[in-house]
């Protein structure tokens, strides 16, 4: 946005986090890749010929695809798409490789019905949705913590009082 008439660190409070979700690394349920450690091999064998599709540029999506790919010192070309739905769509279909997106709803989805697999939680510490699948670092590649979350703001000069209630509420 090129005219915001505010400044996200200095006009606004925290009041409360509320809620964290973890991206996961998942393949078609047809891919070669059994694992992360496998997705890295291949991508290392083949500069640039693998794909992650994410749900567009700039996403945090994205954004954990580039975190990934210069944390396994590996080059994949990266397909963005117009929301989670269309590379969802493109995934299934085979016109990418794989995809870095958040858990909670079509992907989760998709793994319980068996459409796609999930090799690597780019988090601190596995999910209690996906409790065999290892972390990112569990599988070799550390440093990919990507985590997405949601929070409550107030404006900068709520009273103290005012936020506290706000965070107890």
């Amino acid at each position: 946005v090129k005219n915001w008439t505010f400044d996200a660190v200095k006009d606004f409070a925290p009041v409360a986090g509320v809620a964290a979700m973890p991206h996961v690394l998942v393949v078609r349920k047809d891919f070669a890749a059994q694992s992360l450690g496998e997705v890295v091999a291949m991508a290392k064998a083949k500069p640039g010929a693998l794909t992650f599709g994410s749900m567009g540029n700039g996403s945090g999506a994205h954004l954990a695809g580039e975190l990934f790919k210069t944390k396994a010192g590996i080059d994949m070309l990266h397909v963005p798409f117009r929301g989670l739905a269309p590379m969802t769509t493109e995934l299934l279909a085979g016109r990418v490789d794989l995809s870095i997106a958040p858990l909670p709803g079509l992907i989760a989805q998709q793994i319980q019905s068996g459409n796609v697999r999930a090799l690597g939680v780019a988090s601190a510490r596995r999910t209690p949705q996906l409790e065999t699948v290892p972390t990112f670092a569990e599988a070799g590649v550390n440093g990919v913590e990507a985590d997405a979350w949601s929070a409550l703001f107030a404006p900068a000069k709520t009273p103290p009082a005012v936020i506290e209630r706000l965070y107890r509420a």
